[in-house]
């Protein structure tokens, strides 16, 4: 059986900059009202919520630390729209924006990151997705499919698990810029073929693969969609060292280019 077309990309793609997007943007934006509700001296607080709130700080603190100009940009936005009196939706909307514009610019250091780190962040990717799927299969499914908005509820849990892998996700990309692998990031069909043959014995039945090959995944349900999305993270982690990384770093720069 054919997984893939000639020319096509597997639906996963989308998991992979979701989770980051949405920490940083929706995370960001509630940290800013806090810095509102508190005092005039924008500055101050802003780095004391978002640097120390430990909400915020795993990703906060990598950006100021490794990409310092973008966190300054980001910081001087955030700082002027409080100080203009605008809305809620308004912060949210730009700090989304800011780093969905920087995850897109970025990704190929994320493909390029050492193997460790790339590798630690599809792990904690899926960590993620299973604590989703914890609390709600359509969570799950639509993080795993087509990503979440940024106005969805999330639980202290899910929220915490976003912040560190965004925090991760930074670092890697640092690590990608200083340090690159040099890895090539086309993959032919049948290289996807091998990491689809690898699913059933993951525990994907028959339906699901057949979900998987073909073009019904609109119309499966919130429990296909998510242990479809968590077996194919997991299937990548037994191909060979050289390959999985390959796989993945095509994911992160195929993510970008549907978005």
């Amino acid at each position: 059986m054919s997984y893939l077309s000639e020319g096509s990309k597997p639906w996963y793609h989308k998991v992979i900059i979701a989770a980051v997007m949405i920490a940083a943007g929706k995370l960001v934006a509630v940290g800013v009202r806090e810095v509102r509700a508190q005092t005039t001296d924008y500055d101050k607080i802003y780095e004391e919520q978002v640097t120390q709130n430990p909400t915020y700080s795993p990703f906060m603190n990598a950006l100021k630390s490794d990409f310092p100009e973008d966190y300054g940009k980001l910081k001087s936005q955030a700082i002027a729209m409080l100080r203009e009196g605008k809305s809620r939706e308004a912060l949210q909307s730009m700090s989304f924006v800011f780093m969905r514009n920087w995850l897109s610019r970025t990704a190929i250091y994320l493909a390029q990151a050492p193997s460790p780190m790339l590798r630690e962040y599809f792990m904690r990717s899926t960590a993620l997705m299973k604590l989703m799927q914890s609390e709600s299969d359509n969570l799950c499914a639509r993080y795993a499919t087509e990503g979440l908005s940024p106005l969805d509820k999330l639980s202290p849990d899910v929220k915490t698990a976003m912040a560190n892998l965004t925090g991760l996700k930074i670092k890697a990309s640092k690590a990608g810029v200083t340090n690159p692998a040099n890895r090539p990031t086309q993959v032919s069909n049948n290289e996807w073929s091998e990491l689809a043959g690898k699913l059933p014995a993951l525990g994907l039945s028959g339906s699901q693969m057949n979900i998987l090959a073909g073009t019904q995944l609109s119309s499966a349900s919130d429990k296909d969609k998510c242990e479809i999305a968590i077996a194919f993270n997991d299937g990548i982690n037994v191909l060979p060292s050289q390959l999985a990384d390959k796989l993945r770093a095509n994911l992160v720069i195929s993510s970008v280019k549907t978005k």
